[in-house]
């Protein structure tokens, strides 16, 4: 499965013979606090936050835009080098391929549903009919909506939080602690590592796309 650019994004997906994951419906939520209150005086100017707030304040940001499945806000939080994967939604999802169309004509749609059906619990039985009837009917398209939205409803992803923040120069490295809910599944917390870079004065979200399965 190819996925999008970033640690929430990455541990987000899966190939579906494990489970591919997306943030569903619920947004994502991190351990990451709001900014501290102004100060009373309005000519008081507020402190610079550090680097380090800065970039857990870049994963909370796209974290939220990833669990609001805003793919063109979640490439602002993104390193120029990963923005076109970043925008990407259909870097979201297990390509059309992993589902052999021979085996889904012999079974029928129905069967495929179900099959489907037990990997993204929780999808309702039009969406995931409609990724059955695709498949058979190679409708690439058709394909793309009818799985986003399987994924949409199945899954979410949550920021934990961050740490081990290393910053050097313009570059920063941190691990990103992420729990992944899928269906009725129990959730999969993992840590990953995290790349950033400073990019016209604002850190980015640089982490390298995890490798296609």
């Amino acid at each position: 499965v190819s996925r999008i650019a970033g640690p929430i994004a990455n541990a987000g997906m899966v190939g579906i013979a494990l489970l591919a994951a997306a943030c569903g419906g619920n947004n994502a939520t991190t351990a990451h606090s709001g900014s501290a209150s102004a100060p009373a005086s309005s000519t008081s100017a507020a402190p610079q936050a550090s680097p380090q707030d800065q970039i857990r304040d870049v994963l909370t940001k796209e974290s939220q835009a990833f669990g609001a499945w805003d793919f063109d806000k979640v490439a602002q939080y993104t390193c120029a080098k990963y923005q076109d994967q970043a925008k990407d939604a259909d870097s979201a999802i297990p390509p059309m391929s992993m589902f052999p169309a021979a085996a889904a004509k012999q079974i029928g749609a129905q069967a495929v549903a179900d099959q489907i059906g037990t990997e993204f619990s929780g999808a309702s039985p039009q969406s995931l009919l409609a990724v059955a009837n695709a498949v058979i009917q190679q409708d690439e398209a058709a394909y793309k909506t009818a799985m986003l939205d399987v994924v949409k409803q199945t899954m979410s992803v949550q920021l934990v939080q961050v740490d081990n923040i290393v910053v050097t120069g313009n570059t920063a490295t941190a691990d990103a602690t992420v729990t992944q809910h899928v269906g009725n599944k129990p959730p999969d917390t993992r840590t990953s590592p995290a790349n950033f870079v400073l990019e016209d004065g604002q850190w980015k979200d640089c982490t390298p796309p995890a490798p296609q399965q």
